[in-house]
């Protein structure tokens, strides 16, 4: 944290966290950083604590916990307790929720008492949303039952933990999730995390992180700052201690983009959420998932399977009807459908001929515009800002929103907008060499030009797919000292293995063998790292070059 981020957090001046952060350095309780942290983009000092800090800490809240102050109902009634006792006490009295420690140390007089009307008074956001991957509903048919079932399950405080979505793509996963939450804004804290194939663990982790920190836990930044590889028992006890005790819903929407490591972590926070009475988490997901124990789901304890299924005919009628198509049609439409919403809507009905489908009676009936701003969407491969579609001739919003009309552009908070996977794969292939070349070029430059790491690292992989390979090497030669500092080493690891040798020239690759066998080595992979180090030595034998 920032010196302002610490005199917010514990209520007081900027001039007195810094007189008592010099001491804590002097002492050596502190430890000054320079890098960015998560409310700026440029580099500035921030603050984490030591091991001798973090030991010293611990003693310090032990000692105040058991401190014995008098909490005060109302004028003239006054209950002696223990600190430690008295968060406990409040919740199950249904007394202030979300009462953190800190509010509770900002609010003792100074004559060792608590006013609860002055805890119920402190003005802070009491649920959080983090729900900015979550589409946008401008329509929603059927699904009552599968509706009320989840909210049942969500509200069960006996089970149900976990709640497993599975179906075909397009069935309607997201969109059911999404019009569940809705109900809850202003009762649980919301988090929702969409996978891509390229996500990492310390990348799921960084994200999870920024909405735990805002609830007031911080100990998982803070052992991702100062560890380069996970320790995953270490990661998931401090999760336990929030992840397991708040009330909050956890979406994680295709889930079958997760990779092995991923999958292998969420054993632990499916433990943990066994003996958890408030936190649920949804897996929406097209294919069945192996990180839990099959028994759990046919004896309906901590876990909840439901498979969607496409919707009746009579639903399904509607959205033919508000496409406009045609009475006589709607039988026909159903049949081959099956009443898969995403199909119904873009009226791409046939598990055998998708495509002929997908180019006949969409593709076909497009024009020209619409046809480009799809083409020049399905090159990015996470859901692709408006900024960044603004700076291309390319792209015209009013076209842009005529599709999301159609149902063909996806829109997210915070103006991001994505294709369907089926509608994506087809419009990608539609693209000629020189069309692909070109819209990677554009989405790479952009890329290149942001603060962010992980945004740099997606310009590589643009400058990869646009042939560009010494541009894109060369960007991940000279940014790797950051990336090594930044927390992105698996993203990055992912980034060099794209590499090939054929593609680069000798220096080059001989420099990438280098960068991989860093990041092979900081993950603790040894064989791995010592294999491409030393094809880097041999190329270096081969050219001559010494200092390599």
């Amino acid at each position: 944290m920032t010196q302002t981020g610490i005199a917010q957090a514990v209520d007081t001046d900027q001039s007195y966290t810094s007189y008592s952060i010099k001491k804590s350095l002097e002492k050596g309780l502190v430890k000054e950083c320079i890098g960015r942290t998560k409310s700026g983009k440029r580099k500035q000092k921030y603050f984490l604590l030591t091991y001798n800090g973090i030991e010293h800490t611990q003693e310090l809240k032990k000692n105040l916990s058991n401190l014995t102050i008098r909490l005060k109902h109302s004028p003239g009634a006054l209950r002696i307790m223990r600190i430690r006792n008295i968060i406990p006490y409040l919740e199950r009295k249904k007394i202030c929720p979300d009462i953190t420690e800190v509010d509770l140390y900002n609010n003792i007089s100074k004559s060792g008492t608590v006013d609860i009307e002055a805890l119920r008074n402190i003005k802070k956001a009491q649920f959080y949303d983090f729900s900015v991957d979550a589409p946008i509903i401008t329509h929603f048919f059927g699904r009552k039952r599968e509706l009320a079932l989840l909210e049942k399950w969500v509200e069960d405080r006996e089970g149900h933990n976990i709640i497993f979505i599975h179906g075909m793509p397009g069935i309607g996963k997201t969109t059911l999730a999404a019009k569940l939450i809705e109900k809850y804004r202003e009762s649980k804290h919301l988090y929702w995390h969409s996978f891509h194939e390229l996500d990492t663990l310390r990348g799921v982790l960084l994200k999870l992180n920024g909405f735990l920190s805002k609830l007031g836990y911080d100990q998982l930044e803070m052992h991702l700052r100062m560890r380069k590889n996970l320790d995953y028992y270490k990661v998931s006890k401090i999760l336990e201690k929030s992840i397991g005790t708040i009330d909050a819903i956890l979406i994680f929407d295709n889930f079958q983009k997760s990779n092995d490591k991923i999958r292998a972590f969420f054993i632990y926070i499916y433990r943990m959420l066994l003996s958890s009475s408030k936190t649920k988490m949804l897996i929406l997901s097209r294919e069945i998932v192996t990180f839990f124990d099959g028994s759990d789901v046919i004896l309906g304890k901590a876990i909840t399977e439901l498979e969607l299924k496409g919707l009746d005919f009579e639903n399904s009628k509607k959205i033919l009807k508000e496409k406009g198509f045609d009475r006589k049609k709607f039988e026909d439409i159903y049949k081959q459908t099956d009443g898969n919403p995403l199909l119904l809507e873009i009226l791409g009905g046939s598990k055998n001929l998708l495509d002929k489908f997908i180019h006949d009676e969409l593709f076909s009936k497009l024009n020209d515009d619409e046809k480009k701003i799809l083409s020049v969407i399905s090159v990015y491969r996470i859901p692709v800002p408006e900024d960044c579609l603004a700076m291309n001739d390319d792209v015209d919003f009013e076209t842009l929103f005529m599709l999301i009309q159609k149902s063909l552009v996806k829109q997210v908070a915070k103006k991001r907008y994505f294709l369907h996977d089926l509608v994506k794969k087809f419009f990608y292939k539609w693209l000629s060499s020189s069309e692909r070349k070109k819209h990677h070029l554009f989405a790479a430059r952009w890329y290149e030009n942001r603060d962010e790491y992980i945004d740099i690292i997606e310009a590589i992989y643009h400058y990869q797919e646009a042939g560009e390979y010494k541009k894109a090497s060369q960007i991940a030669i000279d940014i790797s000292p950051d990336i090594f500092d930044g927390g992105y080493i698996a993203e990055f690891q992912v980034i060099l293995e794209r590499f090939d040798e054929e593609n680069l020239e000798t220096n080059d690759w001989a420099d990438i063998l280098i960068l991989k066998g860093k990041t092979y080595y900081i993950c603790g992979e040894w064989k791995k790292a010592l294999l491409y180090l030393t094809q880097s030595a041999d190329v270096a034998y081969i050219i001559g070059d010494k200092k390599l």
